[in-house]
C-alpha cells in the first residue's frame, strides 16, 4: 500500500472548471508516482467522460474508464481516456488505482500520452 503520495489539490483540476483555451496545462511530466485528489480538485478521478472538452485546464480532459476498486480489490489497472474532438477516448493510458483504509483513493499516474492533457478530479457523489 502506498504510504507516500503527492496531493493534487489545484482548483483548475476539477472537472467542473471550464477553460477558455488560453491556459492549457500539461501532465506529461508525471513519472508514475502515487497521487491523491484533495481539496478544490475534488477527491476522486471522474469515472464518466466530462461534459465537454476544455475542462480542468486541458484541451483534452482525462477521466478513468472504469469503477473505483474496493479495499479488498487491492491495486487494480484502469484505462484513462482523454476526451477530445467529439471522441471520449481520443488518447488513453493505463493507471493503477487503490482504495485506502482512510476512505480515499490513490492513483499511480504515468506521464500523459501527450501535452495539453491533464488528469481531472471531481467530488465523489456516494461514499461506499
Amino acid at each position: 500500500m502506498p504510504s507516500n503520495y503527492i496531493e493534487l489539490n489545484e482548483a483548475w483540476r476539477n472537472v467542473q472548471q471550464t477553460n477558455d483555451g488560453r491556459e492549457i496545462r500539461c501532465d506529461s511530466g508525471f513519472a508514475g508516482e502515487w497521487y491523491r485528489f484533495t481539496g478544490a480538485a475534488g477527491d476522486v478521478m471522474p469515472t464518466q467522460a466530462p461534459p465537454s472538452t476544455y475542462m480542468c485546464s486541458s484541451a483534452a480532459p482525462m477521466w478513468m474508464n472504469g469503477q473505483h476498486p474496493t479495499l479488498a480489490d487491492g491495486e487494480v489497472s484502469r484505462q484513462v481516456c482523454a476526451y477530445y474532438s467529439g471522441d471520449t477516448c481520443e488518447w488513453d493510458t493505463t493507471i493503477q488505482v487503490r482504495a485506502c483504509s482512510g476512505g480515499y483513493f490513490v492513483y499511480k499516474l504515468p506521464p500523459a500520452p501527450m501535452c495539453d492533457l491533464t488528469y481531472c478530479g471531481t467530488q465523489l457523489m456516494i461514499r461506499e
